[in-house]
């Protein structure tokens, strides 16, 4: 009798001691996808501020590219006025070379608007690239599993009736 009590305490300290195991493993899963978690966000944090800040430069450089184009489209048509008036020039030849250098300018200004649409749009598309990552990077975490208290139950209740109704040793009944 005192070997099946022995049987019984290991079995359910050894129970015990299992579920005491599969609780500390979910609690260690779920720290590593708390700080995995806590990294993923901050790197697209991070990369958001850089796209931000590249879509920022780029507005800019816009900006500036078509200030440039203004200056160098108003100075060349004061040029041409002045050039004109100096040469006796006027009417409808001078109108078409004024209007010549406003289309000039307005196709020049046109190029680096559309340069600044795609560079826009190739950022947005880093910005979502960023999501779509940071967020299949915390999909893939693996899930902590809960401890099988049914299970523990069950081999605890397992060896509680082992203990109360013993099995009858095979090899002591096939003596005569």
């Amino acid at each position: 009798m005192c070997n099946a009590t022995a049987m019984l305490v290991l079995n359910v300290a050894s129970t015990v001691a299992g579920v005491y195991g599969q609780q500390q493993q979910a609690k260690a899963q779920k720290a590593y996808n708390d700080q995995q978690a806590k990294n993923t966000m901050e790197a697209y944090k991070a990369n958001l501020e850089q796209t931000n800040l590249m879509q920022s430069q780029e507005h800019a450089a816009a900006t500036q590219k078509v200030n440039e184009n203004n200056r160098a489209a108003e100075a060349a048509k004061a040029t041409a006025l002045v050039s004109a008036g100096e040469s006796g020039i006027s009417g409808l030849s001078v109108d078409a070379l004024l209007a010549n250098l406003s289309g000039e300018q307005a196709r020049y200004n046109e190029s680096v608007n559309q340069n600044y649409e795609n560079a826009s749009m190739a950022i947005d598309n880093q910005r979502t690239n960023a999501q779509v990552n940071a967020a299949s990077q915390i999909n893939s975490l693996k899930t902590p599993q809960s401890p099988d208290y049914l299970g523990a139950a069950l081999r605890i209740g397992q060896a509680a009736y082992d203990y109360k109704n013993p099995r009858v040793n095979s090899k002591a009944t096939s003596k005569d």
